[in-house]
């Protein structure tokens, strides 16, 4: 009779960590052991415009003075064969994910290139939050949009040729955006990412139980297992 899933016995080999206060698994372990409080005020470089303290105008943002903030992290392009030109339309989640797998693989001892990776997968756990590159995409598209047509009925005297030359001068100050952007900006492609630079051949995706996809990610790669 087979086993159930919680008399079989898994291994973990690897391990890689970035918390708020911890840029890597030897200090996360040392701030749960020495009972480090992460959560901080927020630093000053991450107010909206510059601003020091809330305000109160802006009412959809988090009423919050307070939050865990992961330090900047180097992660090089070119050792995972991503053009340096290309960072500016990849959400920052997926380099970093690119690169704590690589240490989590490196911590069990793996090296980049290996003759089992059929056998190795990629289930990644992430929320459906809106990073800055998938808004400044859908402010693209949807946004100038949007723009236009409460134009349209504010200022019904303007010409379609106008309405239009407004709509491109927006999306132009949102930047250009190659053809193969949507790759680094659509969330559930950060797994196949990580299993397309690694050379990983296994089931490869995302799932989004929101502050429980961690846990279900897990529960899903013991189940494959």
């Amino acid at each position: 009779m087979q086993a159930s899933l919680q008399e079989r016995d898994i291994a973990i080999t690897g391990m890689a960590a970035l918390f708020p206060g911890a840029g890597d698994l030897s200090e996360y372990w040392n701030n749960i052991a020495n009972g480090v409080d992460a959560i901080e005020p927020v630093p000053p470089e991450r107010w909206l415009r510059g601003a020091s303290e809330l305000d109160d105008t802006l009412l959809e943002l988090p009423q919050c003075r307070r939050g865990g903030f992961v330090s900047p992290i180097h992660v090089d392009p070119i050792i995972f064969g991503i053009a340096p030109n290309d960072l500016g339309y990849i959400e920052p989640d997926q380099l970093i994910a690119l690169k704590l797998a690589t240490d989590a693989l490196t911590d069990a001892g793996f090296p980049h290139q290996r003759t089992d990776s059929d056998r190795i997968g990629v289930i990644l756990g992430r929320g459906g939050y809106l990073a800055p590159g998938t808004a400044r995409y859908e402010q693209k598209i949807r946004g100038s949009q949007q723009i236009v047509h409460t134009l349209r009925m504010l200022a019904p005297n303007l010409s379609s040729a106008t309405l239009e030359q407004i709509r491109k001068a927006f999306v132009s100050e949102l930047g250009h955006s190659p053809g193969g952007s949507v790759i680094g900006l659509v969330p559930n492609l950060a797994a196949s990412r990580i299993a397309n630079r690694l050379n990983l051949h296994g089931p490869a995706y995302t799932v989004d139980a929101a502050c429980a996809s961690s846990l279900l990610a897990i529960d899903q790669a013991i189940r494959l297992l």
